[in-house]
């Protein structure tokens, strides 16, 4: 029988698990006094830009009225607004590329060289009421919008998380947790840029004057139908 040994046995291996801890806690100690080199990789993130354009109250009612010449002479008509060589749409235009150089050229590599061009262009005229459903632009590479004018309370702007269900930044809006989107709030002369593949909607209008903005799809690379510099 080995009963008896069994009490020395055992006090063996409680003097060796009291040396195994003083091991364990000297080496915490000195670890905690150690820099961590600590490197987040913002994998897959997805750029939403807010641009002050620096356009003033003067230049958007001159292009108001621009793209209120082109509806009455295009009436009800799909077109895309690019077309026209007006004044301020012009200048519109060169901001716009001033702002894609300024942002986007860091997402393009070596084998998808940066090359932008608009697809097309139109204005949404958001009446007191009115709203846009959830949608996205399909296989636009960037979607932008130009406010050109709006009031307080004419309908923000909701740029939806892409991961749609993932649980990570638990958002709060309105009271209530958890929301999967982000709030854009619209100001004349604010210049909007995102990817095409963003959901997005727009609340709707509350105010008591319309809201008159610029949306444009942008490509990177020649397609058939394109308008550059």
């Amino acid at each position: 029988m080995e009963v008896w040994q069994s009490p020395v046995y055992c006090t063996c291996l409680e003097n060796r698990r009291l040396e195994m801890v003083r091991e364990f806690e000297s080496h915490r100690f000195r670890h905690i006094n150690i820099t961590m080199n600590i490197n987040k990789n913002e994998w897959w993130a997805t750029p939403v830009w807010e641009i002050d354009s620096g356009f003033d109250e003067y230049f958007n009612l001159a292009l108001a009225a621009e793209l209120a010449d082109i509806k009455l002479e295009k009436g009800y008509d799909r077109y895309d607004i690019w077309d026209y060589k007006t004044p301020r749409l012009l200048e519109l235009k060169e901001f716009m590329f001033d702002a894609l150089d300024q942002t986007v050229p860091e997402y393009f590599g070596e084998y998808y060289p940066y090359n932008p061009c608009f697809i097309n262009g139109w204005a949404n005229i958001q009446h007191p009421g009115a709203d846009l459903p959830l949608h996205d632009h399909g296989g636009t590479v960037l979607v932008s919008t130009y406010y050109v004018t709006c009031e307080e309370n004419s309908g923000d702007l909701l740029v939806v998380d892409p991961r749609m269900g993932a649980n990570w930044e638990w958002i709060a809006d309105n009271g209530f947790q958890g929301v999967k989107y982000r709030r854009i709030t619209p100001k004349a002369g604010k210049f909007i840029l995102f990817p095409g593949y963003v959901m997005h909607m727009v609340e709707t209008n509350r105010s008591n004057s319309t809201r008159i903005s610029i949306a444009t799809n942008i490509h990177n690379g020649r397609i058939d139908k394109i308008h550059t510099r």
